[in-house]
């Protein structure tokens, strides 16, 4: 079934499908006491697992895709203020090892590089045997007729799209070798350093300067908008990123603290879940999905012109390749 979120104004949002319509103790010298002040009014909105505002590292993996490292960390996970009970409640997490995740969305061109390989197969092809590791033919061949081919002809530099969860797991991990982030990791990133804000640049009012939401104009190129404190791009906007969650509305009841993986642990079946998780919202979404706790989600073989993909890498395996 195609998927449009809907993109009416915030307060009257719900989370609701249209059928018909395709889918970031140093010491420091003296300073004057108001900068003393300010820098104690600042400092609470920065929640990392190091004092001071965050900083991240850049690494490029072995097919030359930037990457930016996420610290390690605890913060709230979702929100008691939403409208959508699957937000809550708000709880403690702890990511308790740092990452490294894509500065931005996978591009149609990064992608194009994999199924040039032979690793990859392209998302609208179809399929006439079952190639692994995405099974039954008929699934695999699932939302062809909604991405018809205009995936195919969109610009290198734009997000790829319509790729199934199970292509874009293949992609992060037989291509680049990662893996998908976990709901809490991205939501994490997404914040960018910041806590008990709305969205992944703060609180302000989601406007065309900042993300591309809420239009019928299609994908943009990555990095249009301003990166979040981490100096990641597009968390907000432009394209839904497959998570390797399980979706469960009330998972966040019994999530654990540390490193929580979603129901099953995000193993390859899982029976109290059909569907896996995506963050970030998307082009055609409303100012509600923007928000950095707002949970998406849909069946493994389903494949929408509104959702890509990004890897993590972790920094053990980074250093491991750097040896």
């Amino acid at each position: 079934m195609p998927l449009h979120a809907d993109h009416n104004d915030e307060s009257t949002q719900k989370k609701r499908w249209n059928m018909t319509a395709a889918f970031g103790a140093v010491r420091v010298p003296a300073v004057p006491y108001l900068f003393i002040a300010a820098g104690l009014l600042i400092s609470p909105l920065l929640h990392t697992d190091a004092p001071g505002a965050p900083v991240s590292k850049q690494w490029s993996d072995p097919t030359g895709k930037t990457m930016v490292r996420i610290p390690a960390g605890r913060f709230s996970m979702g929100s008691n203020r939403g409208p959508d009970a699957d937000e809550r409640p708000e709880h403690d997490v702890r990511i308790t090892r740092p990452f490294f995740l894509d500065e931005h969305e996978v591009t149609r061109g990064e992608y194009q590089a994999c199924v040039s390989a032979g690793v990859c197969i392209w998302p609208l092809k179809k399929r006439t045997r079952p190639i692994k590791p995405l099974g039954r033919t008929q699934r695999a061949n699932w939302g062809l007729k909604y991405c018809g081919s205009k995936a195919l002809r969109t610009p290198a530099n734009h997000p790829l799209t319509c790729v199934n969860y199970h292509e874009a797991r293949h992609y992060c991990e037989e291509w680049r070798g990662g893996r998908l982030p976990t709901e809490a990791e991205w939501e994490w990133a997404g914040r960018g350093g910041l806590r008990d804000m709305r969205y992944s640049w703060g609180n302000q009012v989601p406007n065309r300067k900042r993300a591309l939401f809420g239009r019928y104009t299609g994908t943009a190129e990555v990095g249009s908008y301003p990166p979040n404190g981490y100096g990641l791009y597009d968390m907000a906007g432009n394209v839904w990123e497959w998570t390797n969650d399980w979706y469960h509305a009330s998972y966040y009841r019994r999530s654990p603290v540390d490193d929580p993986k979603g129901p099953c642990a995000g193993l390859e079946k899982c029976n109290v879940s059909k569907h896996r998780t995506m963050r970030g919202g998307s082009w055609i979404t409303g100012s509600l999905g923007l928000r950095i706790t707002y949970r998406n989600h849909h069946r493994a073989w389903n494949r929408f012109t509104v959702v890509g993909v990004r890897c993590v890498h972790d920094v053990e395996d980074t250093e491991a390749l750097a040896r």
